[in-house]
């Protein structure tokens, strides 16, 4: 039995969809046993107390579809022909009757508007797989500017980190040589060469004689 997500809207009893096809209600729940046909009960909690349901648009479905429309239906004893009179009503006759062409005529167009139905059901998921490629590829493509930033900023960091270090080198520079001006002029000349201070380009003596 299908469970109760996937029941439809156009739901009947067995009963009401019999008639609607002119079959017995055993030939429907004989359908329904045999999975050419879907049912459902009312209260599926207490399903032998309930009646069986089914689709509308399935019923005419299967009949359309299956050939079961060309063959006469059930009738009743109250339109029986007595037995001494023979009947013309023969199966070849059957669809020969102006209320069973109409019948025939009505389930090929439900069929036409379901199969039409399907057809706008795979064009928008068509259309939904379309758009999901799309956007595959706009992430995709988001991410590789992600990295080309990352080798970017990276790069930057090491550059700030070269700069930091160069300016830490400039500024140790400076202190040495306020720390060497700073000195008589006696220490100056006894400073060993190696920690006296670079001449600067363009720049003069130390300002002392």
């Amino acid at each position: 039995m299908p469970t109760d997500a996937d029941r439809p809207l156009d739901l009947l009893t067995v009963r009401e969809a019999a008639r609607l096809v002119d079959r017995g209600v055993s030939t429907l729940r004989g359908w329904v046993r045999a999975g050419e046909l879907r049912g459902w009960h009312a209260d599926p909690a207490h399903p032998e107390n309930t009646p069986l349901l089914v689709s509308r648009a399935e019923v005419l479905a299967l009949v359309v579809t299956t050939g079961r429309a060309s063959t006469p239906g059930r009738r009743s004893p109250a339109e029986s022909t007595p037995p001494s009179t023979p009947s013309t009503d023969t199966p070849e006759h059957a669809l020969d009757r102006p209320e069973h062409a109409l019948d025939l005529a009505r389930l090929r167009s439900t069929v036409a508007e379901l199969r039409a139905d399907v057809r706008v059901a795979l064009a928008e998921r068509d259309g939904a797989r379309a758009a999901l490629e799309a956007t595959v590829r706009e992430v995709a493509a988001v991410a590789g500017r992600c990295s080309t930033l990352e080798v970017l900023a990276d790069a930057e960091r090491r550059h700030a980190l070269d700069l930091a270090d160069r300016l830490a080198a400039a500024e140790a520079e400076r202190d040495a040589l306020r720390e060497h001006h700073g000195l008589p002029w006696w220490r100056r000349l006894l400073a060993p060469p190696s920690t006296s201070p670079k001449r600067l380009p363009g720049g003069g003596g130390d300002g002392e004689a």
